[in-house]
This record gives C-alpha cells, structure tokens and sequence, in this order.
C-alpha cells in the first residue's frame, strides 16, 4: 500500500504514506527539507519493502519547510498519526535542517529511535532516547564531541555527505540506518 495521505486534527498536514499491509511493522517518519521528495519517497519504499517498516513522509511544501514554528506540530501529527493507527513503536529519520528540529523535539515526540543525517551545528539532542548520527566529515568537532560523550548514541562520519535520503539508501549507511531501526523498534 503506497499512496498519498492526509492526516493530523483537520487532515491539513499531507505525505506519502508506505506500507506493506495495514496495521504492519513499526513506523518510521522520514522528515527531510532537501527538496528531493522523490529521494524521501524512495528510501520510506525501500525500507517497507525490504524491512517491512511502514512510513510516513511528511510534505514540504514546495521542498521548503512551513515555518520553523510550525515543524514541531508536523513533526506531532506524522509520529501521532502512525503510532494511533499502526504501531505502538515510531522511529524518526531526519535530514539536513530537519535533523536540527528532530534532535530538538525528538523527546516531546517520544519517539523511540531517532537517526540524524546532517552537518555542522548539529546538536546532541535528547538523552534517553537510542541515536544514530551521520555527519558529514566537515561537521565540526564539537557536534561529534557533543555526541559521543552519551552512551546511547553511535556516531559516524563521512567525507562525501550523508545529508539527504539519496545518501541514504546506500552502502554502509543504508546498514547502520537497518541495523539500528530494526534493533531499536522491535
């Protein structure tokens, strides 16, 4: 089941929605401001179809964010909107800008597992909550210091970029995102 959804209080809020049937695996909300949608569409297939994970990808508008006020709202519709008709366990996947909100609002969301994809200026975000970070290798040390003083967090860092789902859905990348989300979620 792939297809485009409305959801939140009013049904205002729309993203693709991925799953292999009703009701299946833990969700997953990629929230990604990069612009290439159909980079976001294509790992939230890939990772129903391979892991069996139902996802939810919330629209920007025109590959911009609504008002950074706003992101946490959308942020708590798509995580409230699949643990109220899917799964009880939510991971959350965020890109770019988008992983600056997530790592802001990842504690307020309760979500269970938390994968940051970003560059320098990342903060560590909320304890208690399993993170995996991917930063681009000319993120400064203090973001990878700041993340790997806590214990539930696995950093890694790449020379050529890891900020959007494109880089994603590759390599080693791909495995540790997998790895971690399966292990987290089940």
């Amino acid at each position: 089941m792939r297809e485009n959804i409305r959801f939140g209080g009013l049904r205002g809020a729309r993203g693709y929605f991925s799953a292999t049937v009703p009701r299946s695996g833990p969700g997953v909300v990629i929230f990604d401001d990069s612009g290439g949608e159909e980079e976001a569409v294509a790992l939230a297939d890939r990772l129903t179809s391979e892991e069996r994970l139902t996802v939810l990808v919330p629209e920007v508008a025109g590959g911009s964010l609504p008002d950074r006020g706003q992101m946490p709202s959308l942020l708590r519709e798509a995580v409230d909107h699949l643990r109220d008709n899917w799964h009880p366990r939510v991971g959350l996947m965020a890109f770019g800008s988008c992983a600056e909100v997530a790592a802001g609002y990842a504690e307020a969301l309760r979500v269970d597992a938390l994968v940051l994809h970003g560059r320098a200026g990342l903060e560590a975000g909320p304890s208690g909550i399993p993170l995996l970070v991917h930063l681009d290798a000319t993120a400064a040390e203090r973001s990878a210091d700041l993340f790997l003083e806590r214990a539930d967090t696995d950093v890694h860092l790449y020379d050529d970029g890891t900020s959007s789902p494109a880089d994603a859905v590759t390599g080693a990348v791909w495995e540790r995102n997998v790895e971690f989300l399966r292990y987290h979620l089940s």
